[in-house]
């Protein structure tokens, strides 16, 4: 899998900041809304991607440079909506009659933003290849005396992301209870990069070491191939009860 976000460097050679490709434009709303003298002015436009100081997108006509704008990002489907102040820096011709813009928002999206918008899959903030998975553990904070139940999420080289009911601190320690091949435990350690609110859930993402990501993945292929051999049992139970 490729790295799905976009390093660019400035003409004396220093990096830039990171931008993030949207993973499906389709699935998400984005409003410009125009102040002009008389009215406000709405257009719908189309991401291409962004950063935290600022978005480029396909918009149906070629805005002023300078103007200032308000963008507003939803997905009716999550109940998500982020709005923020913008400026048209640049603009250039597309095709089909668009033009791609480039603005700066004022302010910056921050950290919790861009977690959020990562969090519902608009973006995808990680370097490396995400795995998804389906499987309860039970997992320690700092501070906790008695373990609570989580759902390995996904992970990667590098990390993994969890949902549950109990909030974690950003630098927090989480200690993950992983049940082993042999019928025993051992314990994966994580450290606690973002925790965002959402449906309910706690959605929490943590660094760890690929030592522990090889135990999670071991442990979730474990459980999916069980699953599916009960699946298959329970087909074959009831094709069983069909034919008598």
């Amino acid at each position: 899998m490729s790295n799905t976000n976009i390093t660019n460097r400035n003409k004396d050679g220093l990096q830039r900041e990171q931008r993030y490709r949207v993973c499906d434009p389709k699935l998400v709303r984005v409003l410009v809304e125009r102040h002009t003298d008389h009215d406000a002015d709405q257009i719908e436009g189309s991401l291409n991607d962004l950063s935290q100081s600022g978005v480029k997108m396909f918009v149906p006509g070629c805005l002023p440079v300078s103007e200032a704008i308000a963008v507003t990002f939803s997905i009716a489907d999550l109940d998500l909506e982020i709005s923020v102040n913008a400026e048209a820096c640049w603009t250039r011709p597309a095709s089909d009659e668009t033009w791609l813009m480039g603005c700066s928002f004022n302010p910056r999206l921050n950290e919790t933003m861009l977690c959020r918008l990562a969090t519902t899959g608009l973006i995808e903030r990680r370097e490396k290849e995400r795995l998804p998975a389906a499987v309860s553990l039970m997992a320690y904070r700092e501070s906790d005396a008695e373990p609570q139940q989580i759902h390995l999420v996904d992970y990667s080289t590098k990390g993994f992301s969890i949902s549950g009911r109990k909030a974690c601190q950003v630098g927090q320690r989480l200690r993950i209870n992983v049940p082993t091949s042999d019928g025993q435990q051992t314990t994966v350690m994580g450290i606690v990069q973002w925790d965002l609110f959402t449906t309910g859930q706690h959605a929490v993402g943590c660094l760890t070491r690929p030592s522990s990501v090889d135990v999670l993945r071991q442990c979730n292929e474990k459980y999916q191939k069980e699953l599916h051999i009960k699946r298959e049992a329970a087909i074959q139970a009831r094709k069983e009860n069909l034919r008598t």
